[in-house]
Parts: structure tokens; C-alpha cells; sequence
């Protein structure tokens, strides 16, 4: 891909985020998306052949958001502030981008469009020896089999995420999933979040 080619497709990219979230992605054009970009519509084929594949294009960036932080992930305090920092990539991006957009999401999850869900699991061999970790140093006291409890975890995350689009994002998303994760892995209460998130 060509430097001006890619330039064209960030530029799309993050003129359609901003207006899919000021304005819901079914109120958007492609002619919207173009003129906000600064890109002829001609532009806007050759990166993209619709909306939704924007969407799934932008998907890159909760892999690339945790590389970014990986500093952060070397210098935490402890394998659960580790788990955390994986968990919290994810979380930020649906934050980021605000409940109605995470429902678009959603829908492209379920019809196959995008694997979402897919990108978060790959983390899971590392989850794994993270939360081992933390149950071998008595941080986690649930002492369930790691392969069988990351995937609960996750799922905690998604259905928690899934509650918070429904009810249009009126609470804290990050808090309550990192209650909620403490709560299943029975975090020693040392080690549990006393800030709000």
C-alpha cells in the first residue's frame, strides 16, 4: 500500500469514527465520510467498498492500542494489574467510541463481518500464565483451571459490555467489569481496584 493510499484511508478512517459517533452510523454517507476526509469519493472505493468495512478495519486498533501500552504492561505492579491492562485495551476503544457504535459492532460480530471477539481470545495464552501466576502468589484465590476460567472472564467482559450498550452506557463500564472480574476470580482484597475506574 502506497504512503498516499494509506494516508487516505487513516484520514477516512478517523473522519468516519468521529462522525459515526456524533451522528450514528445509519445517519452517515459515504459522501459525509469524503468531505469530512478531505477525499474524493473515487478515494474513499479504493480503501473501503462500504461503511461496515470501516468498522472492521478499525479493528486493528485494540491490538495496536495494547502494543502502544506495552511499557505500561512491563512496568505494572502485578500479573492482576497485567490481566487488567489487556482487558482494559478493549474496554477503553468501546468507551471510546460510545454505546450506539459498539451496537453496529455487535451486529457485525453476529453476522460474521468482523471477529472481534476472535482478536480479544488470542490474548488468551498469555491470560492464562497471568492469572496462574496470580494464583500461585495468592493474589487470585480462585482456584479454578485457568484455561477454563480466562474464557469466563471474558465472557464476564462481553456480557458486561453487551448490558452497558443496552442500557445507552449510563454507568461505568471499566468499573463494573473490573468488580465484576475480581468478584469470579476472588481477588485478595489488597489487591482489589479502590479507584474508581
Amino acid at each position: 500500500m502506497s504512503k498516499a493510499m494509506s494516508e487516505n484511508k487513516d484520514a477516512i478512517l478517523q473522519a468516519a469514527l468521529q462522525l459515526f459517533k456524533d451522528n450514528g452510523f445509519d445517519n452517515v454517507s459515504i459522501k459525509d465520510i469524503c468531505a469530512a476526509a478531505g477525499v474524493p469519493r473515487s478515494s474513499f472505493y479504493v480503501a473501503f467498498s462500504n461503511k461496515s468495512e470501516i468498522l472492521v478495519y478499525s479493528l486493528k486498533s485494540v491490538r495496536e492500542d495494547f502494543e502502544l501500552s506495552m511499557p505500561q504492561f512491563i512496568q505494572a505492579e502485578n500479573d492482576l494489574e497485567r490481566i487488567w491492562l489487556l482487558t482494559e485495551s478493549f474496554l477503553r476503544a468501546a468507551v471510546d467510541i460510545g454505546p450506539d457504535l459498539c451496537k453496529v459492532y455487535f451486529s457485525l460480530e453476529l453476522s460474521g463481518a468482523c471477529s472481534l471477539f476472535d482478536i480479544l481470545e488470542s490474548f488468551n495464552p498469555w491470560l492464562i500464565s497471568l492469572l496462574r501466576n496470580c494464583q500461585n502468589t495468592g493474589i487470585v484465590r480462585n482456584r479454578g483451571d485457568a484455561e477454563q476460567m480466562i474464557p469466563i472472564q471474558l465472557n464476564i467482559a462481553i456480557a458486561t459490555l453487551f448490558n452497558w450498550v443496552r442500557h445507552g452506557g449510563n454507568f461505568s463500564l471499566k468499573q463494573k467489569v473490573r468488580e465484576e472480574i475480581e468478584f469470579f476470580l476472588d481477588v485478595k482484597p489488597d489487591f482489589r481496584s479502590k479507584i474508581n475506574l
